[in-house]
């Protein structure tokens, strides 16, 4: 076994970080004089609080202890930034402290000991800094830094001059102080020898060797020392020895040494020196308080003992390499960017190699990049010590071997080596091949499946040996077919609700497959057939499996089946309602539950107006006051469905209240100052739109959206003195009523509008509008008394007496036009006569029997498709269109094809009777095939009534018991 030491390099390496890190390892004795505990006094608040000159002299007091006001620290100057508290800002101080300094800030002050104290040699401050640059001086002495926040550490500060005054100064970052320890140094004791010196390494790893030497002057001298911290004397004892070589400490220890000439009256004085021994953290510690940092936190001047895990290449004379307890790659640490012995370059790769036993020192860090995390040693850290072990024999019979994967075929192979560290076996791919140790040292590669696999056998690192390692390149065969099982998809979506029974499976070899569920509570499948059932929402795998046999390979196929939830469905078939001030008799509407749905919960949102059962529903409300309501069905979803929601409104009104929607106000109330307010409603007809402050309102060629023209009664040539303004001031009510985009097809529409009485256009009209519905709409009759018409609003005709609408029916051979004497649906074709006039609007209606059909919008007909109103050589009637006709908007036609096949071009408007034009041959075929006059009398031959092409004259005739019209 071969090791390689560097003991000397080592304690001199050591001598010198310690040298740096703390300046004060001083031969002198020192007694404490007096003790200042910062945290004691400070507030259990979370900030900090400024202290002036006199603050800090109380603090300083409380913080020693000192009460009688004869007795007392007293404070010269203070300048800068001082605190007391806990830290604010970034700091995140976890205690109180006295606190110099800002974040980037200087901060001082002076404090000098009353006479009863006496003067100080040396002072130790205990603290923390806030950054890594934080530095303090004590007498403007030599600055010493604090190089990481939020870690306690202890500086010593020797006085160049014994005194009382003291000034402690940080010139950036803050130094946050939880102890200020002031020392005396003690007076040597009278003597005529010299003192001698103790020499040696002050802190080591193992061992350090102490020579104690006379003083020139004192040569001859006898030298007694002791190490348990006692002061010598000039006779030996069990704790007090005569020096007479250098010996060895293991342990921290403090040595003290005089010396005495037995010519002399006295010996010298004493002299100490402390011999402090390292204890490096292990790998497992030092990863326990990385791990205890915050992001990016550090620990500075630390040792870590470790064995080399993972080597790395070399980059500028730096290696990044891994350490950890075993020499194993799991829990390593990192090594960053690291030096080499004394903190040299390394000049090589292989100066360190895996299984190398290392003493690191350098500053800890727990290191965040993204989300990623790595425990490390930070860049510039070094090595402290290297012992590189001898490299093991280590070798296998059999390097590679390829074997059956049917018969599962194994082989055995022999390690051969001399280490006696730890072995192990592992494969990097166990569905292909395994391994296991089979007796001593032979290890059992077994065959598992097809593929490739690398068998790795390897010996960890021991007290003799570096690890080592060998493999075996396994390669696993079939040479059996494929199964030939598959899925078309992958995967499958479905949507709890939908049928599905499973994905079919190709099988092309027939094969018998066992089903499986991976999450049987989603679905389950039948082992046998494959048919699948769904169980609720969620996401399995469900997997076909052949397990081989002589003649095919195993085989595995699947598909992943996501059952998504399902919309709850729960809606209200209508959603507001208006109630009025004291009726009783509004019911609540049902909710609509499509998928029975259990669990729903109600809720009111103004349970003063109306007040729901949380489970059933049920509604009470308070038909005395005026108020709206919002009550709502909330289901909370389950394994199936998702959550979902429906709710309806009722708002109960005062119909009464001049101003509200039931009873608004006119234009003229607007006009003459009556109407005032926001929000109030007044009802009117479009006239058109405005243009200017003081113009007539525009009735053709409009050129804006902005606004409309409202009038009592509608006039074609309205006045800016009898209407008024109505802004449009939202798109949508803009798309919907501006006199721009609609052309003018709203002028005499009889609108309710829900603004605000403003001045507009330099007149009394509407502004902030938010509503404008439907009240009614002109149906415009011509000079001939006769119209047709359609809308897409449903209309009410009840009690409309300037103008009749029909619908038309087949009766028989004839079209029989029906009196409208209630409400229409929407797109209902109408034939009107009378006068024009408006017509109320409703919300829907029952369907009508109705063969006359309508259009809203121009639409292009074929020929002979329809009959359509005009005026032609029968009078006005409905006429068969003998070519392309054009249907203009808001009108009405009959299909050719909904009229009897006896048709031939004319429809008569009579009102009681609809004559066919043209011969009547094929209905006489029906019935008894006769015509007769009114007065009863058989037609047969002219002139009773046939002319001499055989057809009727005109009249009025009875035919198959039905009066006809011949014109």
């Amino acid at each position: 076994m071969k090791k390689t030491f560097l003991l000397k390099t080592l304690l001199l390496l050591c001598t010198f970080i310690v040298g740096v890190a703390n300046s004060v390892w001083g031969e002198d004795n020192y007694t404490t004089v007096l003790s200042l505990d910062c945290a004691s006094p400070a507030p259990s608040g979370s900030t900090s609080t400024s202290l002036n000159q006199t603050a800090i002299a109380e603090f300083l007091n409380a913080a020693a202890g000192l009460s009688n006001s004869a007795n007392k620290i007293s404070c010269s100057a203070k300048s800068g930034d001082v605190y007391s508290g806990k830290g604010s800002g970034g700091e995140n101080i976890p205690q109180g402290c006295l606190k110099v300094g800002k974040a980037s800030g200087a901060g001082s002050f002076t404090f000098t000991l009353p006479n009863t104290f006496d003067n100080i040699d040396l002072i130790e401050i205990t603290g923390y800094g806030w950054k890594t640059s934080s530095s303090i001086k004590i007498n403007n002495g030599t600055a010493q830094t604090f190089t990481t926040a939020q870690v306690e550490t202890v500086k010593t500060f020797k006085l160049a001059t014994s005194t009382k005054t003291i000034n402690i100064s940080v010139t950036s970052s803050a130094v946050c102080i939880t102890n200020i320890t002031l020392k005396k140094k003690e007076a040597a004791a009278a003597g005529t020898t010299a003192a001698p010196t103790i020499s040696g390494s002050a802190t080591f790893l193992d061992n350090s060797t102490v020579t104690i030497t006379n003083d020139a002057s004192a040569d001859g001298a006898d030298i007694y020392y002791t190490l348990n911290g006692d002061n010598p004397t000039t006779t030996t004892s069990a704790t007090c020895f005569a020096y007479s070589a250098p010996f060895q400490v293991s342990a921290t220890t403090t040595v003290k040494a005089i010396a005495k000439k037995s010519t002399d009256t006295n010996a010298s004085s004493i002299v100490s020196k402390t011999f402090t021994k390292i204890t490096p953290k292990t790998v497992t510690e030092a990863l326990a308080a990385i791990d205890a940092l915050a992001d990016n936190g550090t620990i500075a001047e630390q040792y870590v003992r470790g064995i080399v895990s993972t080597a790395g290449s070399l980059n500028s004379g730096a290696i990044t390499y891994y350490i950890s307890a075993d020499g194993s790659t799991s829990n390593e640490l990192q090594v960053y960017k690291g030096k080499g012995l004394n903190n040299a370059n390394f000049t090589s790769a292989s100066e360190i190699a895996v299984g190398d036993e290392v003493i690191v020192f350098g500053t800890l860090k727990k290191y965040k990049s993204g989300t990623s995390i790595t425990p490390e040693f930070d860049q510039n850290s070094y090595l402290i010590s290297k012992v590189r072990k001898e490299t093991p024999t280590f070798s296998l019979d059999v390097s590679e071997k390829t074997l059956d994967a049917y018969s599962h075929e194994t082989v055995d192979v022999t390690l051969t080596t001399n280490t006696d560290g730890a072995i192990t076996c592992e494969s990097n791919d166990e569905d292909v091949a395994t391994v296991e140790l089979k007796s001593g040292n032979v290890y059992t590669i077994t065959a598992k499946t097809e593929g490739t696999a690398t068998i790795t056998i390897r010996s960890a690192v021991s007290e003799n040996y570096a690890p080592a390692s060998a493999e075996v390149a396994v390669t696993v065969t079939d040479t059996r077919a494929e199964a030939g099982i598959s899925f078309a998809n992958d995967a499958i979506t479905k949507t709890w609700g939908e049928s599905f029974t499973g994905q079919e499976l190709t099988n092309t070899n027939s094969v018998t497959v066992t089903w499986s569920s991976t999450d049987e509570t989603v679905a389950t499948v039948n082992t046998t057939t494959g048919i699948v059932n769904m169980l609720k929402a969620g996401t399995t795998t469900i997997k076909a499996t052949y397990p081989g046999d002589v003649s095919y390979k195993p085989a595995v196929a699947s598909y992943d089946l996501t059952i998504n939830k399902a919309t709850a469905g729960i809606t209200y078939s209508e959603n507001a309602f208006e109630i009025m001030l004291n009726d009783d008799s509004f019911v609540a509407p049902t909710l609509n539950n499509p998928n029975s749905l259990s669990g729903i919960t109600y809720s009111s949102n103004n349970t003063n107006l109306a007040v729901v059962d949380e489970n059933t529903g049920e509604l009470w409300y308070d038909s005395s006051i005026t108020g709206t309501a919002i009550i709502t069905a909330d289901f909370a979803g389950n394994d199936w469905y998702n959550s979902g929601s429906a709710n309806y409104t009722i708002t109960i009104i005062d119909p009464t209240v001049k101003g509200s929607k039931y009873n608004p106000y006119t234009v003229a109330e607007v006009i003459d100052g009556t109407a005032t307010g926001d929000g109030i409603y007044v009802k009117g007809y479009i006239v058109g739109e405005y243009v200017g402050k003081t113009t007539n309102p525009r009735v053709s060629g409009f050129t804006t959206d902005a606004n409309i023209a409202v009038a009592d009664p509608f006039t074609t040539t309205p006045t800016a003195s009898a209407s008024i303004p109505v802004a449009l001031p939202s798109d949508a009510l803009k798309a919907a009523w501006g006199c721009k985009t609609s052309k003018g097809a709203f002028l005499g529409y009889e609108i309710l509008i829900k603004g605000n009485a403003d001045t507009y256009f330099s007149v009394k009209g509407i502004k902030s509008t938010s509503e404008v519905s439907l009240i009614s709409l002109p149906i415009t009759i011509s000079a001939a008394g006769w119209a047709t018409y359609c809308s897409n609003h449903p209309l009410d005709f009840t009690g409309v007496t300037a103008l009749t609408a029909y619908t038309a029916t087949v009766d028989g051979n004839a079209v029989k036009f029906n009196k409208v004497m209630g409400k229409v649906p929407a797109n209902t074709g109408l034939l009107v006569s009378g006068e024009t006039a408006n017509v109320p609007v409703c919300a829907s209606a029952a369907p009508v029997t109705n063969i006359m059909e309508g259009v809203t919008a121009e639409k292009v007909m074929d020929a002979n498709s329809i009959f359509v109103l005009k005026k032609g050589a029968n009078g006005l009637g409905f006429y068969k269109n003998a070519k392309e006709f054009t249907l203009r908007a808001n009108s009405a036609y009959i299909p050719a094809a909904s009229i009897p096949a006896t048709a031939r071009g004319f429809i008569s408007l009579d009102d009681e009777t609809t004559g066919i034009k043209g011969s009547l041959t094929p209905a006489l075929s029906e019935g008894e095939g006769a015509i007769y006059t009114l007065d009863g009398r058989k037609v047969a031959i002219a002139p009773l009534g046939m002319d001499k092409n055989g057809q009727l004259k005109k009249g009025v005739y009875v035919v198959n018991g039905k009066k006809v019209v011949i014109k």
